[in-house]
């Protein structure tokens, strides 16, 4: 039976299923045939990356830190969300040295895959348990060193240097990339939320197996490229494979200690950087040296865009789950809460929250109720006043400053105290009632849009290239800036019609969405292939790693940017909470994202010279 949830599921593969080999059907005889593989390969790569994210937040705040008070699980978890993905795009620097040094492309993304399945396999293995997740974030991100550089790097190697056709190709891989991370949140976040979580890390890790097979048997598709640059020696391979599981239980520690992660980004960040600038300061050939200082320059700009966008698997994940209509329904009997009652220890009178498909105790008298749910599609749950003390105790364990929360709301009026009570059941009931679009699966807005549009900006680069008006890559860059501006412009203005309960209504985040995937189409893709474009051959692999450096950079930034939208406690009236969210967007998803599209307008001439001829 279709409902909210298996509604966009079985749509969405269904879509796929058409759109897909139509694309592959009229681009075939412009690229080469290696595209379609690295296509597929990376498609089911990225499935298993985008449904273990869609899940990664909301499992920390709902199950992993469940037992915390909410602002603290929040800033927790946008902690190590902001450690995790900044570890796992600063370990493509290391992956992509390694692919150019002895592993060649071909070794490196199969080992790279082989690490993220073990790792997805470990989480869904383990729920509940911190230390066996933490090992599994850690798998993942050695993996993804190892994957996410070299099957773009290798990409290149099938187009000359400056192919006009070689934007496209990356934009039609681009879509292969979100392909698969628009079926991961339908699928791993539909199965997470509505069935078990661990179903939903499970189905990730099967996504990533079947890239690993796309990618194994269909190899004779590369000729002779992605080799090892010297044959590969068992030995040494061996002993790749041992410092990668060592170097796990590090990676471990670090994000359950996510302030080292600050340090060691600013370290290597400055390591990498520097010695980028240095060898395009001493470049034996000017041009070549002018156009890695290109790519030094966009670094940031880039690194500032995605710390707003990545926005989309923290903060606005929790912004979506608790103030946005996603088309919950449910009722809470406002009157039965009172401030006696909110203290009691066990109380006979019961508070009413209806609502389809809540599943969580059952009615004392099961005929009533079966007979109600007969009538119409409610199912009345009557919930004991008394839970919200278990609430209450249960968020504030571990919290000093928490601890006092029950003591203070005693001390405080009647009226204040059962507002405080009325915005926690309001709360539990929504994040407990198994109705509506699951939140994970508003994460497969972007990947959608990007599929609809990625022809159309393939097309449209090739048209303005062939009339002489495509912008440069710094323009582009300019353009992508400014549309996530807007997006965040749009969001905010939606949280002033929020009401009283502060639910933003959906149009507003799927306009949002709609204005961060134009900026991202004019953004990403283009500068995954100005990367192969401006750099030399023989670094072209350490020069992608150190660009994905900058994303590593933006998941830090995003993580501290999503702990300004946390709420101080439980209880903590609706409209001050989004209101949080929404003054956080505004500073720095509108002013500081515009303000930096205009000083990369200014610095575009300059850099445009330094390209040398490359667009």
């Amino acid at each position: 039976m279709l409902n909210w949830a298996t509604g966009p599921l079985i749509f969405g593969w269904i879509f796929v299923l058409i759109w897909v080999p139509i694309v592959v059907l009229t681009q075939r005889k412009t690229h080469p045939k290696a595209l379609f593989t690295l296509f597929f390969a990376e498609l089911w790569e990225r499935f298993s990356f985008y449904g273990m994210r869609a899940l990664l937040t909301l499992y920390m705040t709902k199950v992993l830190f469940e037992q915390m008070e909410t602002g603290k699980a929040d800033a927790l978890a946008y902690g190590i969300y902001g450690a995790f993905n900044a570890l796992l795009y600063g370990a493509p620097v290391i992956g992509g040295l390694l692919a150019d040094r002895m592993l060649g492309f071909r070794y490196a993304v199969i080992l790279g895959g082989l690490f993220m399945a073990i790792g997805q396999f470990t989480l869904s293995g383990t729920i509940g348990q911190e230390l066996p997740f933490y090992i599994g974030l850690g798998l993942i991100i050695v993996g993804n060193g190892f994957f996410k550089p070299n099957i773009s790097s290798f990409l290149g190697e099938f187009y000359e240097r400056d192919d006009p056709r070689k934007d496209g190709g990356f934009t039609i891989f681009y879509m292969g990339i979100n392909i698969g991370a628009f079926l991961a949140p339908l699928t791993c976040g539909y199965l997470g939320e509505q069935v078990d979580w661990s179903y939903g890390f499970l189905a990730a890790g099967i996504g990533i197996v079947l890239g690993v097979i796309v990618f194994w048997f269909n190899m004779r598709k590369f000729d002779d490229k992605g080799l090892p640059p010297k044959p590969l020696q068992a030995s040494k391979f061996g002993l790749v494979v041992l410092g990668s599981c060592a170097v796990v239980p590090l990676l471990a520690f670090l994000l359950k200690q996510d302030e080292i992660v600050d340090w060691i980004l600013i370290i290597a960040g400055l390591g990498v950087l520097g010695y980028v600038v240095y060898s395009a300061m001493n470049a034996k050939d000017k041009v070549e040296g002018q156009r890695l200082l290109v790519v030094v320059v966009l670094f940031f700009f880039h690194m500032m865009f995605w710390a707003l966008f990545e926005q989309a698997g923290g903060s606005l994940t929790i912004l979506t789950d608790r103030h946005v209509n996603r088309g919950v329904v449910y009722t809470v009997d406002e009157s039965q809460i009172t401030k006696p009652n909110l203290f009691a220890q066990t109380d006979p009178d019961k508070l009413l929250i209806t609502a389809p498909g809540f599943e969580t105790k059952k009615s004392e008298d099961a005929n009533a109720a079966k007979a109600k749910k007969d009538e119409e599609p409610k199912l009345e749950v009557p919930l004991s006043i008394g839970e919200f003390r278990k609430y209450l105790d249960r968020k504030a364990k571990g919290d000093d400053a928490a601890k006092s929360t029950l003591d203070k709301l005693k001390d405080e009026n009647d009226e204040d105290v059962r507002r405080r009570a009325i915005n926690i059941a309001h709360e539990w009931a929504r994040s407990n009632t198994k109705v509506g679009v699951p939140t994970s699966q508003f994460q497969s807005l972007n990947p959608l849009f990007i599929m609809l549009l990625a022809p159309v900006f393939s097309w449209l680069w090739i048209r303005l290239r062939s009339k002489n008006i495509e912008p440069r890559t710094p323009n582009k860059f300019v353009l992508g800036l400014l549309q996530l501006a807007i997006g965040y412009a749009i969001i905010v203005g939606g949280a002033s019609l929020a009401g009283d309960r502060a639910i933003v209504p959906v149009i507003f985040v799927i306009g949002m969405y709609l204005l961060h995937t134009t900026g991202e189409l004019s953004l990403s893709p283009v500068g995954l292939s100005v990367v192969t474009k401006l750099s030399t051959p023989k670094v072209v692999g350490f020069v992608m790693g150190t660009w994905f450096l900058s994303i590593a950079f933006a998941h830090k930034v995003a993580g501290y940017l999503g702990k300004l939208t946390t709420s101080p406690e439980p209880g903590t009236d609706p409209q001050v909470a989004l209101s949080a969210f929404t003054h956080t967007y505004w500073i720095w998803g509108v002013l500081v994202v515009a303000g930096s599209a205009v000083f990369l307008f200014v610095l575009s001439p300059m850099l445009k010279r330094w390209m040398h001829g490359i667009h």
